[in-house]
């Protein structure tokens, strides 16, 4: 019977093996329980772009509903409370002809720092950044609306970096500076 013992054991091996492989490698979320729901809502807003806030909501909810998580009546300890800290943006470069009186566009990098805590929750928020390189032509007014337009863009990243955060999946540990 020895042959009969290690065939035994090659087929318990290969069952082992099998059943590792169909689980898979077990990766759990760190911070949100299996199958648990989250409802948002907006915090503050440290920022002079009012949409700021409305677009970090915006990203957190569609990240969460693609991911199932997202809840439609939460308690307090089911509710992510979503704040902006910052907005800032930054000249980038300039593109200038010498014969003309002004510049002829304008590029600005805009970044956006959002937060979300558990409604209630005395813990460190999580805080994600994101940015946005945005152009437009000389007009002051075409800028503002670029920048504003990058706004937006850099918040709702920022909203579903939150989101991959708070669910624990591996991602960037940090917005492109």
């Amino acid at each position: 019977m020895p042959g009969g013992v290690a065939s035994c054991r090659r087929v318990t091996c290969a069952v082992m093996v099998a059943a590792s492989v169909l689980v898979g490698c077990g990766y759990q979320s760190a911070r949100v329980a299996g199958g648990q729901k989250l409802c948002v809502e907006p915090g503050s807003e440290a920022s002079s772009y009012p949409h700021a806030l409305s677009a970090a909501v915006a990203g957190v909810r569609d990240a969460l509903a693609q991911r199932g998580m997202l809840g439609t009546s939460c308690g307090a300890g089911d509710t992510l409370v979503v704040s902006v800290q910052r907005v800032r943006v930054d000249a980038e470069g300039i593109i200038a002809d010498v014969d003309a009186a002004r510049p002829l566009a304008r590029a600005a990098r805009v970044g956006v720092t959002v937060s979300a805590q558990r409604a209630g929750e005395r813990a460190d928020p999580v805080i994600a950044t994101e940015h946005a390189v945005v152009a437009s032509q000389a007009s002051p007014i075409e800028q503002e609306q670029a920048n504003s337009t990058g706004v937006v863009t850099a918040a709702r990243r920022a909203g579903d970096l939150l989101v991959r955060r708070i669910a624990g999946e591996p991602g960037p540990a940090q917005g492109v500076p």
